[in-house]
Formats: C-alpha cells, structure tokens, sequence
C-alpha cells in the first residue's frame, strides 16, 4: 500500500515536472496597466489636446484594420477564382468537352492540383510553420495572455495567405474564417505596433506599444477578418467576443463593430466598383444566396422534432470528427514533425490531395445522369450544355456540372457538388427550388467523402478552416434527411434548403461550439431571419451533446500545441463542495530540523511590548544574514 502511495506521488511530481517544462517554452502577457511613479508622471504631463489626439489616433487606426482587412479578403477572393476556376476546373472541362479523352482530364486535373498543393504547403513548411491550420486556436491562446511564439509575425501573415490562396484553389476541404480570424489579428496588431519584418515604424502609433493596447486591437482584427469572410459585421463582432477573447470591455464593442462595418463596407464597394457580379448592391458577403423561390419559404412546427434530430446529428459527428482529428494529428506529430518535418509534411500534403482529387473525379463517374430541368424548376436559364457550365464568368447563378457520361441536356449530381468551388457548391445546397435535384444516395456518400478528408486535413501543414466544409457536411446531412422525409411523410413537403440550412448549424455548433455568434453569423450570410428559432435551437443541442463528449475544435488544439491557456471557470464547478482532507495526504511528511527553542525580542510598529518568536538555529543563522 505504502509502496502504491510513493509511486503515485512520483507520478504526480513528474507529470507536473513536465508540465512545467512544456509551459516554460511559452511567455505570459502583462495586460494590466502598470501604475507606477513615471507612468502617473508621464499622464499628467500630458495635456488636453494630447488626450484628443490619442483618442482620434486610436479610432484611426481602427478603420485602417477594418480597410485592410477588406483589400485583402477581396484580393484572395480574386486569386483562388482565378486558380481555381481557370487554371484547374475549366482546363479540365475544356480537355474533356474537346478531346472526350477521360484520362488525359483526369490527368491534367490531377497534376493542376498537385503542383497548387505542393506551393500551399512548401511554403509552410519551409519558411514559417507558425501559419499551419487556421490560427484561431494561437490567436485565442494569445488574447488569453499567453505569448505565442511568431503567432503575428509578418511572415507568418504573407505564408498564411499564399497558403490559404493555394490550398483552397487547389482542392483541399478547407474554409476561409479562421484563417481570416488569424490575418485579421495580424493585421491589428501590426498597425498598432510596427513590422521589424517590414521595418515599419509608425511614429501615429508610439502611444499604444503596451500589451494592452495591443490585445484590444487584436482583437477588433480577429472580428473584422471574421465579418469580411462572409460579411457579417455583427457575427464578426460577437465572434470575437464569445470565440477567441478572454477580456473585454464595454468600449471594445463599439470600437470592434465599427471596424467590423468598415470592413463589409469597403469589401461591397469594391466588389460593385469592379463588376465582379459576385454581389449586388444591398447583398452582404461573397457568398451570397439569391432568392430563387417563387414563394417564401417556412418552417412548420411539425418539423422542430426532426430539426432536433439534425441537432443530434450534428453534435455527434461533431464530437466524433474532433475526436479523430485529435487523435490523428498527435500521430502526425510523433511520426513527422520531429525528423524530416518540412519534407514529410509536403509528402503528406500531396498524398491527401491525391486522394482527394481522384475522388473529386471519378465520383461523379459511379452516379448517373439526370435531366438538367430537375435540377431547378424556376430557373429555366440553367438548362445548358457542358460548355455553358465550364464558364468563367463570375457570375452569380448557379449551373450544375455535367460530365463526359452526360448528354448536352442532363447534369451529373456528384459533379455539380465536387468539380466546383466551395462557395458554388454551397450555394447549390442551400437553394430552395431544387428538392429533387440530388438523391440521398449522392449525399450521404459526398458526406462521408467529406467528413473523411477534412478530419484528415485539418492539422495539417496547409492554411485553412472549418468553417465552409462544415457548412457542405452540414448541408448534405439535412438535405438527405430531407429526402427521406419526403418519401416517409410526403404531408410534410419538407423543403430540402430548409433542411441544408438547419444541418448546417448543427454540424457547425457540433464543431466549433459557438451559439449567439454562429447563429447570427448563418443568418447574417444567408439573410434567413425566419429561421432564428430553428437554427438557435439546433446549435443549442448539438453544442450540448458534443460538449459532453469531447472540448470544442480550437480547444483540443490548444492542448496539441501544449499552450497554457487558463479558462474562464474550472472543469468541474464544485470547489465550494470540497473539504480539507481532499487535499491532505494521508500520511504525514515533515522535514526534521534540529529544535533550538530561541527567544527573539522584536520591536514591531503598532505593538506595545515585544513580540516572542520561536525559530530555530537555522532561521536564526538565516535572520543574521
């Protein structure tokens, strides 16, 4: 039994000998203004107009967060169009529609994706490693105190975005809001503090060096990245709030939401200024969702049991997809990162994309065609050929993919979701007047298809996010759903958009475990506000069951890179329940000291008399020093 207890005892003294090992490689952040003499000296020497200045200083640099922020959403949005579409999807079509040669497209889609692969991760890889994954994880660990090494680095900054352009175009399951999540606090904090990279040293600025000065604007650029991913000024701001910072103020909130608006302001103006006929004037993000049905669309309370199942549904893929990812990149980390890690990770970028690419392919070769008209009864603009779906214009509506096995007038349904970008592909599912336009055969394999690839994904050595795949997952699952209702309960008529909008939040909360901000966040890109109550609801239950099985996305990563990152309440909220003797040992260890009983007379302030201690020769021999 005594022997049990030592033993346990050593155990607990090295695992917290080697926590202490893993938390000395991080640095904590002094948020607290340090009132000291010259502090208070160097305020009062500063008169009205200083103050003035400052405070216009500050809401300055605000809009300059918000303004870059938007040039660079827009900018990447026009790179990954152009290397998505021109360089990789319409080359394969246009290969297809003119030679009929299936291989030689196969081929050419195949090399197209490898080398923009090879590019997203080479760079990662081999110039910062601080740029992997989407940041978001780092950027709360920083906003929590903790000093992330080359977190917000401007290297870190160009990396991510070459990254995140090549990765998204090249295939890869990736999203664009954690990623803009992590550019939109680089950007925050390199305005208000200068770039040694850029040797940028802003004289405006010299007022707001301090950590926390620092934290705040970094903040408000994690917002404003967050709300010109999809232009939702209000999720971004509540994302900020809820996802990613650990101290805020009421005077943070207005000065984040006007750098969130600054930021979907100047993003629409350029997007109407340049004809990218991506947007409209009054529409809110880049992925816009026209209104396609004839009638409105709603909800009937006969459904909220099977959007409580979606729920369900969505909490538990969710905890399973974490738990995997989890699982998987410690693998990955013991088997590549500590010997050969940029070539290994490059290997293993190619490898997935691989996979991926050949599954994108040759999917749509298992299913068969369809009559185009199916595929939207209101739209009867859609009834094209091959040629008319492989346009490049940017344009707004959305035109399914044939394939080398269809005929001029039908559609393949696993192409139109997989030999097209994301955000086309998104829009595809959440339509309103296409319930027939896939089977549930089709979505349940371009679910699991998915699911499978980004659980192997994410973690790895490329620039991305969660946010658009979970989005598809989610969309897929409640559109299948949907199909197997319309055949089970034809009275309900359920209308599959409704059900892709409803799944998508539920795979979202599932993952990210995020409520007010994620709902107003899908409400904001989609402008469904007669599905608040449906969407609440299915977040709230599957953020719930996954909480009960594993931590949220960013918090399982925030233990992979061994940050010690303190949250806001312990694990277990029972502290008032605890007694003495839970955290006594049982037996009594003590250091035997040789007892010299010595008397010492002290003169203490405020005491009449003097004070007896009883100390022992050591501590006496100590006091004498």
């Amino acid at each position: 039994m005594r022997r049990r207890q030592t033993a346990e005892r050593i155990a607990k003294m090295d695992c917290l000998g080697r926590a202490k090992e893993r938390f000395d490689a991080f640095e904590s952040l002094d948020y607290e203004v340090c009132e000291s003499v010259m502090y208070r000296e160097s305020r009062l020497g500063k008169n009205y107009p200083h103050h003035r200045r400052r405070i216009a200083v500050r809401w300055l640099i605000t809009i300059l967060i918000g303004f870059s922020v938007a040039l660079l959403v827009y900018a990447m949005h026009w790179a990954v169009y152009f290397l998505a579409n021109v360089a990789r999807l319409d080359l394969t079509m246009n290969i297809l529609t003119t030679t009929d040669d299936k291989w030689k497209g196969y081929f050419a889609f195949l090399l197209s994706s490898l080398l923009l692969a090879s590019i997203s991760t080479a760079v990662v890889a081999y110039i910062e490693p601080a740029a992997a994954s989407s940041g978001v994880s780092e950027v709360k660990a920083y906003l929590n105190g903790v000093k992330v090494p080359k977190v917000l680095r401007m290297r870190t900054f160009i990396v991510k975005v070459v990254s995140l352009v090549f990765a998204a175009a090249a295939g890869f399951p990736v999203g664009k809001l954690g990623p803009m999540v992590h550019l939109g606090a680089i950007c925050g904090a390199g305005f208000s503090q200068g770039s040694k990279t850029l040797r940028a040293d802003f004289r405006f600025n010299r007022n707001f060096r301090s950590d926390h000065d620092k934290r705040d604007f970094v903040s408000m650029g994690a917002a404003a990245g967050a709300s010109a991913a999809f232009g939702a000024p209000i999720g971004g701001t509540l994302l900020s709030l809820e996802g990613t910072s650990s101290f805020w103020r009421g005077q943070l909130t207005w000065r984040t939401f006007i750098a969130c608006i600054a930021a979907t302001f100047l993003l629409n103006l350029l997007l109407i200024r340049f004809n990218f006929e991506i947007n409209v004037v009054g529409s809110k993000s880049l992925i816009d969702f026209d209104e396609t049905s004839a009638t409105p669309v709603q909800w009937r309370m006969e459904e909220v049991p099977f959007f409580a199942f979606l729920g369900v549904c969505g909490g538990l893929f969710g905890a399973s997809f974490i738990y995997i990812n989890t699982y998987i990149n410690r693998v990955r980390r013991k088997s590549y990162v500590l010997r050969h890690r940029a070539l290994g990770a490059v290997v293993e970028a190619l490898i997935l994309i691989a996979i991926a690419s050949s599954l994108y392919y040759w999917l749509p070769a298992v299913f068969p065609c369809a009559p185009i008209a199916r595929f939207s009864s209101a739209d009867s603009s859609l009834v094209s050929s091959i040629s008319d779906s492989s346009d490049s214009s940017p344009a707004l509506s959305v035109k399914p993919r044939a394939w080398y096995t269809c005929k001029s007038t039908q559609y393949n349904e696993m192409a139109s979701l997989t030999m097209v970008t994301q955000e086309d592909a998104v829009r595809v599912l959440l339509r309103r007047d296409n319930n027939d336009a896939f089977t549930g055969v089709t979505l349940i394999t371009y679910f699991v298809m998915l699911f499978s690839l980004l659980v192997v994904t994410y973690g790895a050595y490329v620039g991305g996010g969660v946010f658009v795949p979970c989005i598809l997952m989610g969309g897929a699952l409640g559109r299948a759903i949907a199909s197997v209702l319309q055949n089970v309960f034809p009275f309900l008529s359920p209308n599959a958009g409704v059900y892709a909008l409803v799944g998508a939040a539920a795979v979202l909360g599932g993952v990210q475990r995020r409520t007010i901000s994620l709902a107003i966040t899908i409400l904001e890109i989609t402008n469904d506000i007669q599905f608040l109550f449906p969407v609440i609801a299915v977040i709230i239950i599957s953020k719930s069951i996954a909480d009960s099985v594993t931590p949220s996305l960013y918090d399982a990563h925030l233990a992979l890179i061994r940050a010690p990152y303190l949250p806001e309440e312990p694990k277990r909220n029972t502290i008032e329940n605890f007694s003495v003797r839970r955290i006594l040992e049982r037996t009594h260890r003590g250091i035997n000291l040789r007892q010299m009983p010595l008397a010492l007379s002290l003169p203490q302030v405020g005491v009449s008399g003097p004070v007896e201690l009883v100390a022992t020769d050591h501590a006496r021999l100590n006091m004498s020093r």
